[in-house]
């Protein structure tokens, strides 16, 4: 049964299951609802499904992300010198543990290395792989990646599923843009068109990209797809490091505040989404630490406050052209940064992380993922 006017009080919305014997009375009751600072297997509206045993004990489990999202600071040096881990969780330790971008960025510049790098090799301490096999990962991501955005380009205005009967428009935009007289039209045109194709192929149910969910699912594919298929041509090598970066920074995202639109909103999503896309194309371009992280910063800050607020609850309106946005965003936060003085950029990435956090939670339940207010409450459907 569906009630919408009804919110479990740890996070707002998500699912009740009950088993009542014939005369009503309850025998058991599990809340499941979207977190993403519980350890779950499965992930849900870009959260963390967890239930209520776990929330009310969440000392007991330290969150894991697969490789593909970093484990470079997971078990966290806390949870490891407290020995609340579990034995699944009891890998190696991090070669450069860091649980803020200053800490990360520090080790980088004293051990002269790249945010990539230091990523890499915390992945390989971690998770006990060799640099190939965590590379062989990455590959894999970026070729879905690449696979999603053809695949959303190939289809011409169709219609997709859902009570809004919304058309595609990622191959029209794609196409229109290459007439484009002006090269910086034409740019972010195909760039947008590349976003909304991967997006488009979410609300498909096709091939998703949850980088760092589903809602933002066409920014990171977008960006790769820019700098694999155009005239960069970028070798396989950059695109890794990129990889890379973007997951320091979306793991620094997650711990420190969160990815999921019921808990703060589309800024967790698009915000995010946008932030690693930077880091991405910074890193992969060659950036510093330094400017790697006031892209990524610009990136999220502009997102701040952002509500979630998708029409008829599917991820369509405005969520397939929220992604064009963040990915353009994206680019104009690096291109910011790479020409900016870096050492005069006056707001830190974890001081924007921590923004994205209090907002979040200052952020009225309605704007999370709930459908009932904004564009969900004021667009009539026909």
């Amino acid at each position: 049964m569906w009630q919408r006017q009804r919110c479990i009080p740890a996070i707002g919305n998500g699912r009740v299951t009950r088993t009542d014997r014939e005369d009503g009375a309850l025998v058991v009751q599990e809340n499941i609802h979207n977190t993403s600072h519980c350890a779950a297997d499965a992930v849900v509206g870009g959260a963390f499904a967890a239930n209520d045993l776990i929330s009310r004990a969440p000392d007991v489990f330290v969150d894991l992300l697969p490789v593909s999202l970093g484990k470079s600071i997971t078990p966290s040096v806390a949870a490891l010198s407290s020995g609340r881990v579990t034995s699944r969780q009891k890998k190696g330790q991090p070669k450069f543990p860091y649980a803020t971008m200053k800490e990360l960025r520090q080790h980088a510049e004293k051990n002269k290395l790249s945010i990539a790098q230091v990523i890499m090799a915390n992945e390989v301490s971690v998770s006990g792989k060799s640099e190939e096999q965590v590379n062989r990962f990455l590959d894999k991501i970026a070729e879905a990646m690449l696979k999603t955005v053809k695949m959303g380009l190939s289809v011409k205005d169709d219609v997709l599923p859902g009570p809004i009967k919304l058309h595609s428009k990622a191959a029209t935009v794609w196409e229109r843009a290459q007439d484009e007289k002006y090269e910086s039209d034409r740019a972010i045109g195909l760039l947008s068109a590349c976003a909304l194709a991967a997006s488009e192929e979410n609300a498909r149910g096709h091939l998703v990209i949850t980088a760092p969910t589903g809602g933002s699912a066409g920014v990171m594919p977008s960006v790769v797809y820019a700098l694999v298929e155009g005239r960069r041509k970028v070798p396989q090598e950059k695109i890794r490091e990129g990889l890379l970066a973007a997951l320091g920074v979306g793991y620094l995202c997650k711990h420190n505040a969160t990815l999921s639109a019921a808990e703060g909103g589309c800024q967790s999503e698009i915000g995010v989404g946008s932030a690693m896309a930077a880091a991405f194309i910074a890193q992969a371009l060659g950036a510093s630490p330094l400017v790697l992280e006031n892209a990524a910063e610009s990136a999220l800050e502009h997102h701040l406050g952002m509500t979630c607020d998708p029409v008829a609850g599917y991820v369509q309106v405005p969520c397939i052209e929220r992604c064009a946005f963040g990915a353009v965003k994206a680019w104009t936060a690096y291109m910011i940064a790479t020409n900016e003085i870096a050492s005069r950029h006056r707001v830190d990435l974890d001081t924007t992380i921590k923004t994205l956090a209090d907002t979040g939670r200052d952020m009225s339940a309605k704007y999370k993922e709930t459908s009932e207010a904004g564009l969900a409450q004021n667009l009539t459907l026909c």
